[in-house]
């Protein structure tokens, strides 16, 4: 079906001025961008609305979510049009059978763990059985899964035959159509990886011109030699190296996000490719068990558990987990058990602790903190998310500010998910764009839109031109804002009022249609 969007304020991704115009879709494509344009097929009043480019969710934990809640309306009701999946190095492929109980458990605090067969190996195979989705969605390659295949949980540096078979899986999955390699440099079996693998991997990437995202090994009171790690396996093998959510964690580090951006504008101007991406909240949210120490995480999940009832590990890990470990990320210390909240549990079992901070649970509990964590992790299956308040606000702010940084929401979407997976683009573009006035509303969309798809190499969308795909935003800039909070999240935002995928409508008048017409992105490098 043809639409024509009329009397709307066109802003079009590039970061140009906003201009009048309206919008002709047809067969799935931005047909025309004009003045005045005579109306076919289903006309919308886009009158004193903004009409801009779908939204890029740079960020996103929604690989597994995905199959039994296709339509992901908390995406699309804040116009996000194409999610990037397979982040922290915890993708879906390449798997091995004998390793899926362990992987499945392993992301189950992170990703959920819905109901579902996994019989995938393969990039092909995974994105065969993904279901039609109502956004588009490429996918990364999982560092952590090439670490499974080869050597399993194994706290080690991999030998150079190890590598070289790692090596293999990734070139592999990348001309199956992966956008890059994604690491997680605090979850397992990733941590465990040293420089010279993350080098050589990273070469192979370039060669194939994909993205390096990481989530560096730290970044809250050692980011600066964390900084350098990845500044350094980028400038060996040129790779364009992409930071996920670029903040400065623990009060005693707030107020150092104008050092990192200028780190970050060094190494740009040295040659390097990096970008970042950013959610604009001051807490931010994992798996439970990543307050663990990592060296608790060894060998796998039966390990792990074993540990988990060892009087004399838990002696060491409560040490490791409130006092820290020298070099190490540390999110207990960062936050404080008063501020770190359980947002997901696997059962129905702890449900009721959903939205209840640690401290507080362990005064209801009679238990120390690091017990109730211990206690939640092994009678849930380690199946339980958490919360952690970390964030200054004037950091938020310095790096929204920064022109390489794009949008992810980071959002995990089991339990009382944090607010961030219903409410970041309209938080963005409504209190700090329009309230704050930090930017201009065109900065605000360029880097939800044409910066993502630049980074991605996605050359048909991200800009509301003439031949592109026509994943098209619609909203009212001076109602835009966000609904969800920590205290109720799942809402939808007010003010956006159609988005359309590919061409057809995902959200009318503010409501999901149902339809899916979401595509598979593949790179070709």
């Amino acid at each position: 079906m043809d639409y024509t969007i009329q009397h709307g304020t066109v802003i079009d991704g590039t970061g140009a001025a906003r201009f009048a115009a309206d919008v002709l879709i047809r067969d799935g494509r931005i047909a025309d961008v004009a003045p005045h344009l005579p109306p076919v097929g289903a006309v919308i009043d886009a009158q004193d609305m903004i009409v801009c480019p779908g939204f890029i969710d740079m960020h996103t934990h929604s690989q597994l979510v995905v199959f039994t809640e296709p339509d992901l309306p908390m995406k699309a009701a804040q116009g996000i049009t194409t999610e990037l999946f397979g982040q922290d190095g915890m993708g879906t492929f390449p798997m091995v059978p004998e390793a899926t109980t362990t992987w499945r458990t392993q992301l189950s605090g992170l990703d959920c763990n819905p109901p579902i067969d996994w019989d995938w190996q393969d990039a092909e195979q995974y994105l065969h059985r993904l279901p039609h989705a109502s956004v588009n969605i490429a996918t990364l390659v999982g560092h952590g899964n090439l670490r499974l295949c080869v050597m399993g949980m194994d706290d080690r540096p991999a030998t150079d035959d190890e590598i070289h078979r790692m090596g293999l899986l990734l070139a592999q999955s990348l001309h199956m159509g992966a956008f890059g390699l994604s690491t997680g440099l605090i979850y397992p079996p990733c941590v465990y990886a040293d420089i010279r693998e993350l080098i050589y991997l990273n070469r192979i990437v370039a060669k194939h011109g994909g993205l390096f995202v990481t989530h560096m090994r730290n970044e809250a009171d050692y980011i600066w030699s964390a900084l350098d790690e990845v500044f350094d396996i980028a400038r060996a093998s040129d790779a364009h190296l992409h930071i996920s959510h670029l903040k400065i964690s623990g009060r005693n580090n707030w107020g150092q996000a104008q050092r990192l951006i200028q780190r970050i504008d060094a190494g740009r101007a040295s040659g390097l490719k990096i970008t970042a991406d950013q959610y604009p909240y001051e807490a931010g949210s994992t798996m439970l068990s990543a307050l663990l120490p990592t060296w608790a995480h060894a060998g796998g999940i039966d390990q792990l558990r074993s540990r988990l009832r060892d009087s004399v590990a838990l002696a060491q890990m409560k040490t490791d987990m409130e006092h820290g470990i020298p070099g190490a990320r540390n999110m207990v210390l960062e936050a404080g058990y008063d501020n770190i909240m359980v947002s997901y549990t696997g059962s129905d079992r702890h449900r009721g602790v959903e939205g209840a901070r640690i401290a507080d649970i362990a005064r209801e509990w009679h238990m120390e903190p690091f017990d109730v964590v211990i206690r939640l992790l092994l009678e849930e299956n380690f199946a339980v998310g958490m919360i952690t308040f970390m964030i200054g606000e004037d950091d938020i702010q310095h790096i929204l500010q920064a022109p390489w940084r794009a949008m992810g929401t980071d959002g995990l979407l089991g339990g009382r998910p944090h607010p961030r997976a219903y409410g970041s683009c309209p938080r963005i573009l409504g209190h700090y764009a329009r309230d704050l006035g930090l930017f201009t509303l065109e900065e605000a969309i360029r880097k939800m839109t044409s910066l993502p798809a630049e980074i991605l190499h996605l050359t048909d969308r991200g800009v509301l031109q003439q031949g592109n795909a026509a994943d098209v935003v619609v909203f009212h800039p001076e109602t835009i804002r966000e609904r969800s909070s920590y205290e109720d999240p799942r809402q939808y935002p007010e003010g956006m009022t159609h988005v359309f995928v590919n061409g057809q409508p995902v959200i009318t008048a503010g409501r999901s249609t149902g339809v899916r017409p979401g595509h598979l992105l593949q790179h070709h490098g």
